[in-house]
């Protein structure tokens, strides 16, 4: 497979959780463990829910705030589902002035086993983008399979990318979590917890400009504290909220020869994605 640059993001980007979020359309849940403020709690495995197939969640801001990534996480959203981001100043929702179709990507496994996989889309390469962004907001799917879950949402407010691409040995390892019974005779039973986790372990090397960047980014997500979005391809239609796998930060500076403006920084990357619990939906 073709690989872009991966993308990652600062936990500061995030500006879902700075508007006011409500449901606009479609049969609110009544419960408020279930309400919009799980879209932004830090948490995919509580989920945001809309009792009906076709719903949308409306983001307020006071004033335009610009959004360039859009990140969906642990939903329950029909491959191929007709899942829009629009934009407006004035919520006018019939002709909005933005629009834009994220792709939700086939899930993993099949039947009770599914696992869904997370989309993002890069708003700056839509028609109509607008880097000053939008007063309002709309996420809407029509017509799913099922009643609508999802467990959080991440407007990027900037795209930032590991570039240049020095180095990249890494290793993607998915993990499913089981109760596994043995008898003396070793016959087993495994009961599966019904969950995935993901993680990612490698080295990157990079220059002076992208080690400053990311010493930044880590010190933004207070170290393993706080979480961030992470797409590992920025070909690939699969984004991974995570933290940092370990506390400490450990670099190693490799001093070039003089011919050489900058050093070269080598740096061993733990990420662990959040656990999201439970497969959504049913």
């Amino acid at each position: 497979m073709a690989e872009a640059a991966a993308i990652y993001q600062r936990y500061s980007d995030e500006v879902a959780r700075l508007a006011t979020i409500t449901i606009e359309t479609g049969v609110d849940p009544g419960d408020a463990t279930y309400g919009p403020a799980a879209l932004v709690d830090d948490n995919p495995a509580k989920v945001a829910k809309i009792d009906s197939v076709t719903g949308a969640y409306q983001f307020a801001y006071p004033a335009k705030q610009p959004v360039a990534l859009v990140g969906l996480v642990h939903h329950d959203f029909d491959a191929g589902a007709d899942v829009l981001i629009q934009g407006d100043d004035a919520a006018d929702w019939v002709t909005p002035a933005f629009e834009a179709a994220i792709t939700i990507p086939p899930w993993l496994g099949s039947g009770t086993r599914a696992w869904p996989v997370n989309p993002w889309l890069d708003l700056t390469e839509e028609y109509d983008y607008e880097p000053l962004g939008w007063q309002y907001y709309r996420l809407v799917i029509t017509g799913n399979s099922q009643t609508l879950q999802l467990g959080q949402v991440w407007f990027g407010e900037t795209i930032r990318r590991l570039d240049p691409h020095l180095q990249w040995g890494r290793s993607h390892t998915h993990a499913k979590r089981y109760i596994r019974n043995r008898t003396a005779f070793d016959v087993e039973t495994i009961y599966s917890r019904g969950t995935t986790l993901w993680r990612l372990e490698g080295t990157h090397g990079r220059d002076d400009t992208l080690q400053a960047l990311l010493a930044a980014q880590w010190f933004d997500a207070d170290g393993a504290a706080y979480p961030w979005l992470f797409v590992p391809n920025g070909l690939e239609n699969r984004c991974h909220l995570v933290r940092w796998g370990e506390e400490a930060r450990v670099e190693t500076q490799i001093v070039g020869p003089p011919s050489l403006s900058d050093s070269i920084w080598e740096q061993r990357l733990v990420i662990t994605e959040l656990a999201r619990g439970l497969r959504p939906g049913v």
